[in-house]
């Protein structure tokens, strides 16, 4: 999210964690915020609450997709500052898991690794 203008771009594959087609909608906090549960909301932050503090913390959140299916979803995130030390934009890295289809893609890669071979 750019700060000064509020505005806030996913990509192809944030737009497909909720069942939403990339262009469809607008993405804004709004938008994020309807998707999780209430349950889960009070671990976000919102924009005012990152500029304030200048922090994005690691989350752990259930979307819930269009079809009601839920997703678990993991973000990592960042706030990069100007020369003067004022919060600029944010960034933030999702992954989902597929729980509501049962598979543990955390599980799935732990194996990958340890099967794998090097040479």
């Amino acid at each position: 999210m750019t700060f000064s203008t509020q505005e806030q771009s996913w990509s192809p594959g944030l737009f497909r964690i909720p069942g939403l087609e990339a262009g469809a909608v607008r993405p804004d906090d709004e938008l994020m915020l309807s998707l999780v549960p209430s349950d889960d909301r009070a671990v976000l932050e919102g924009s005012a609450e990152i500029v304030r503090t200048s922090l994005l913390g690691d989350r752990a959140v259930r979307i819930t997709r269009r079809d009601a299916t839920m997703r678990l979803v993991m973000s990592r995130g960042g706030v990069f500052h100007s020369a003067d030390g004022e919060p600029v934009r944010s960034r933030r890295d999702a992954v989902a898991a597929l729980r509501a289809a049962g598979i543990d893609v955390f599980r799935m890669a732990g194996e990958a690794v340890a099967t794998a071979k090097v040479g």
